[in-house]
Formats: C-alpha cells, sequence, structure tokens
C-alpha cells in the first residue's frame, strides 16, 4: 500500500477510482489504476521493466498495463508464492526489486567458445539434452548446461543420424526425440 501524504483536496486530474482514505489525510493507494495516469503509467513501466529482468514477458516496458504484463505479474506471484491477481501495485515493484537484488545472482560473463544457453528452454533443458547426447555417445564435453559449439554440432549428428530435420534447436520437442529414440533401443533388446 502506498501512503501519499498531505492534505487531500480535489485534484485537477480525473479520478478513476476513489482510493481509500486514512486519518490524517493520508490518502491510501492500493494499485497502479488508483493512480494519476502518469503516475500508472510509471509504475507499470516499472513493474514490466523488473519483470523482464527475472524473465518474465509482460511485453515492451511501455507503461501500459495490458493483457501480456497481467499474464506476467500473474506468472510472477505464483512462483514467487504471492496473492496471484495479476495487479500491478507498489508492493509488486517493491517485492521485484528487493528478489533482484537478493535472489537473482549475476550471470557469468560471456565466453567466446560458447553461446549462452536458449532462451525457450534454460539451462535445466540443454543439460538434459547433453545428458540424453552423451549416453548415445554424440556429445563428449563437460555437461555444463550452455549451448555451445559442442552441444549444436551433436544435436545435428544425433538429428541427421535419426533420421529428423536437421536443425540444431535445443528445445523441448528435441529432448522428447531423444528419449522416444531411447525407449525404441530398449525395447528391440
Amino acid at each position: 500500500m502506498l501512503l501519499l501524504a498531505g492534505p487531500v483536496v480535489a485534484a485537477p486530474f480525473a479520478v478513476r477510482h476513489q482510493a481509500p482514505i486514512a486519518p490524517y489525510g493520508v490518502v491510501l493507494v492500493q494499485d497502479a489504476r488508483e493512480l494519476p495516469p502518469r503516475q500508472e503509467a510509471a509504475l507499470v513501466r516499472a513493474i514490466q521493466e523488473q519483470l523482464q529482468q527475472q524473465g518474465f514477458d509482460p511485453g515492451p516496458a511501455d507503461g501500459v498495463y495490458g493483457g501480456k504484463t497481467r499474464q506476467a505479474i500473474r506468472s510472477y506471484q505464483r512462483k514467487a508464492r504471492l496473492r496471484v491477481d495479476g495487479v500491478p501495485t507498489k508492493e509488486l515493484l517493491d517485492h521485484l526489486n528487493f528478489a533482484t537484488r537478493t535472489e537473482a545472482p549475476a550471470p557469468p560473463p560471456p565466453r567466446a567458445d560458447r553461446a549462452p544457453s536458449p532462451p525457450e528452454g534454460g539451462r535445466g533443458l540443454v543439460l538434459d539434452v547433453q545428458r540424453e547426447l552423451s549416453v548415445r555417445g554424440y556429445y563428449r564435453s563437460a555437461l555444463d548446461g550452455l549451448s555451445g559449439p559442442g552441444t549444436k554440432a551433436a544435436v545435428r549428428a544425433f538429428q541427421r543420424d535419426a533420421g529428423f530435420p536437421v536443425t540444431g534447436v535445443i528445445d523441448e520437442r528435441l529432448l522428447a526425440e531423444l528419449r522416444v529414440v531411447d525407449s525404441k533401443i530398449r525395447a528391440d533388446r
């Protein structure tokens, strides 16, 4: 809840929602939609930027509270075990800022010999694919969860040998194909 101190007077802007008024002339604002338009846009933009930094997709950081922003807020709230309502509040921004500083470690610096893991699956998916490829003899490097040239070459070799289109793409479908091929090999034995 955001406290705006000062006397309660008529504002020059149109009030879209009536904010509750606390004793001593303090106005309590519960969510961004209760703020004046410019302040609402600034709060929503800040929330969108923090959501993007933490890997959630609110769409562009334009200060517009729309469907993608609402869904990204809801996803964050679920992950953070907060009440899931999709509402942009000052408390949410505070939580995002706090979580960014304390929970999100700085990513390691990029190495010239490796590309970062793909955004669609993340390191866990790449690591699972590396394990499956390693068991089959396609991947012989360290199991590190990074989608570097060695991993991509192993993926392409597997796809070629298995008769799949050779794309080199690491995604859930590839992992499923690796596991299906593995179950067929076991069934043939």
